[in-house]
């Protein structure tokens, strides 16, 4: 598409879905970001959109373009400040490499939990024996 296609579109979307009338949020619904979703409704939608077509044909020396945030939900979870542009598609090997990544943070995050529980059984065993051998 054109820009001056695309900027026809965002004056639409913007001029037919006003910020008062617009719901849009990224909430966290499970036990970490993964599990994350978005609840709008189909105003809110349309202007995310809006925004996220502004960035797309903005001109911008660092490629980073300040995201308006004002009209989304107060409530929400996670908030954007700005849009960072990159050429770069990502590729499979990164995907699987972020996979193993994961499974790697869970790992890391299991080990630790169970050093903390080992930390307070050997504490625990300590000071009884200690009480006992003093008794």
């Amino acid at each position: 598409m054109e820009k001056e296609e695309l900027k026809f579109i965002i004056s639409r979307l913007r001029k037919d879905n006003t910020e008062e009338d617009s719901f849009f949020g990224v909430l966290q619904y499970g036990g970490g970001p993964d599990e994350s979703m978005i609840k709008a409704n189909r105003k809110g939608l349309r202007l995310y959109a809006a925004e996220l077509l502004e960035a797309s044909i903005t001109d911008s020396e660092n490629n980073t373009i300040p995201f308006n945030s004002d009209w989304t939900y107060d409530n929400a979870d996670f908030f954007f400040d700005y849009i960072e542009i990159s050429e770069k598609v990502e590729n499979k090997e990164e995907q699987e490499s972020r996979k193993n990544n994961k499974w790697l943070n869970t790992l890391f995050t299991v080990g630790c939990i169970s050093v903390i529980l080992a930390l307070i059984i050997f504490i625990i065993v300590g000071g009884y024996t200690v009480l006992n051998w003093l008794l």
